[in-house]
């Protein structure tokens, strides 16, 4: 008796693999679908515009200029003060990825072959979407490279406890505590309290480190999928094997782990279509070749409120994760809201942006 299978091919529906695969990116549990990015139509419509960055307004901070005393029958009016506006500029960012299939390997067997397929569209999505997010967050942070970068964006509330050359095995001073944690958290002022919305990203290392001295602060709770999410503290906690390099020699490691409150980080997408266009989802078949070839081409924005990107001109056509985690491509536009300012230490909360930032050697 013949078998017959079905081959990717037979499967090709591009209304479904468009709309599933960008509905499976948006709700699969990861950093991405978490409370510290936030989405909406809105940012999808600024994603689909042209250039290679666009003009997110924003109103400044007025929840910290004084009250004064009232007086009676004043010989003039109540002087009123106005809320200032200021101006992110977010890069759009065009990626593509091209995936090819022989028709021998094509054959599925699977209850739901499209949903695996699309499942893998969209893991594949969200880890390169999070490879920018981090991207970004290394350029505002200056988190990538040595510590003294006091120019950086949100210097003020990055938090360093870490050798440039540490040892094979890293000394008490430069090894995650939980005093390390709660003084990061705090460098973020008043926008802490609101903390158990958003995320915190680490290193699986760091996460391990974090259950061995404060097991007692982890929990869990359900995602929309049904499935369990770790949280520290209340947070949720999400891992990230990115989250190191190495340094010294012999070589150690310097670990990054990101506190973000929760829609400190926008994410819009230029819903894709099946034709050829600058966001589409395409399949090409090769029948002399008896091979298919899946094109996925993507534009989209990833920023941080209250910061603006200052590279007008990238190399390429639209930014490289390498000029996004670049220190000096990117500027604090929001309005502190308190001491201290770059180049001074990291000793308080004064930029009112919900992200911190420790660096440890483990």
């Amino acid at each position: 008796m013949a078998v017959t299978y079905t081959n990717i091919v037979d499967l090709w529906t591009p209304d479904i693999w468009i709309k599933g695969a960008d509905e499976q990116a948006r709700i699969l549990p990861a950093f991405l679908t978490s409370g510290a990015v936030v989405q909406s139509p809105l940012f999808d419509q600024i994603a689909s515009g042209g250039g290679v960055s666009a003009n997110l307004p924003m109103f400044k901070d007025i929840t910290d200029i004084p009250d004064t005393p009232q007086v009676e029958s004043p010989a003039t009016g109540l002087a009123a003060d106005k809320i200032s506006a200021g101006r992110n500029v977010a890069p759009i960012l065009n990626r593509e990825k091209a995936f090819g299939v022989s028709a021998l390997a094509a054959a599925v067997t699977a209850e739901d072959p499209v949903g695996a397929i699309l499942k893998q569209l969209a893991l594949r999505r969200q880890k390169q979407r999070q490879i920018t997010a981090l991207s970004i967050l290394r350029g505002l942070f200056s988190s990538g490279g040595a510590a003294g970068q006091t120019t950086a964006a949100l210097y003020s509330q990055l938090n360093d406890h870490f050798s440039e050359t540490p040892t094979a095995t890293p000394v008490a001073p430069n090894l995650i505590t939980t005093s390390y944690v709660n003084s990061t958290i705090a460098l973020m002022g008043e926008t802490t309290s609101s903390l158990q919305n958003g995320a915190i990203l680490v290193h699986p290392i760091i996460h391990a480190a974090l259950k061995t001295i404060d097991a007692s602060s982890f929990d869990t709770m359900p995602s929309q999928q049904g499935l369990r999410i770790t949280t520290y503290q209340g947070i949720p906690l999400y891992d990230s094997a990115l989250l190191s390099r190495a340094a010294g020699t012999p070589p150690g490691f310097v670990f990054e782990t990101y506190f973000i409150g929760p829609g400190a980080i926008a994410w819009g997408e230029k819903p894709q279509v099946a034709t050829v266009d600058a966001a589409s989802l395409q399949i090409y078949m090769r029948p002399d070749l008896n091979d298919t070839f899946i094109y996925d081409r993507s534009r989209y924005l990833l920023h941080v409120n209250g910061t603006r990107f200052m590279l007008g001109s990238p190399a390429g056509q639209s930014a490289s994760n390498a000029e996004l985690a670049t220190v000096a491509n990117w500027t604090f536009i929001g309005t502190p809201t308190g001491p201290p300012t770059p180049p001074l230490p990291p000793v308080g909360a004064g930029l009112g942006i919900p992200i911190a930032c420790l660096r440890t050697n483990g």
